[in-house]
């Protein structure tokens, strides 16, 4: 990983020098540390740092079923592919993460996305865009126009 790179320092950082295969910078393994004692902190007091995925998968779809592609996403919330993937059918994410796809989903949202294959796939999964949705957060919601897939 090279020094300009965003994660350089942190947790990320480390974690990406790990998935490379080589040894963490001193910048690096001293986010790490960082982050584990910020996490044990935050346990000891209660603080909670996973929630329930409902809202960000909602808003991953909504995305794609406009036309941006994992990719997109991907690149705006900082993992990879595979990453937007796992996030998705997660049971829970990271509250970090959940605002990283908030802040792409703002951005996003509102004008078409590229990728009409993505967008093909989307409507055949039944996924919903933004405009279908009043409160994408209520797990009580249905989206308006939007026949979803059964659940098999």
């Amino acid at each position: 990983m090279r020094a300009d790179d965003p994660r350089h320092g942190t947790y990320r950082g480390y974690r990406a020098h790990r998935t490379a295969g080589q040894d963490a910078c001193t910048a690096c393994k001293r986010g790490v540390a960082l982050y584990e004692n910020l996490r044990q902190i935050d346990h000891s007091r209660g603080i909670r740092r996973l929630i329930d995925s409902l809202g960000t998968t909602r808003r991953i779809e909504a995305l794609m079923a406009i036309g941006w592609t994992s990719g997109h996403i991907a690149d705006l919330i900082g993992v990879t592919r595979s990453g937007v993937r796992r996030i998705k059918y997660s049971r829970t994410v990271q509250i970090g993460t959940a605002r990283r796809v908030e802040a792409a989903y703002d951005a996003l949202s509102g004008r078409p996305g590229p990728s009409e294959m993505t967008r093909g796939r989307a409507r055949s999964l039944g996924y919903a865009p933004p405009l279908a949705w009043d409160d994408i957060d209520n797990p009580d919601e249905t989206p308006q126009g939007v026949r979803r897939k059964a659940a098999s």
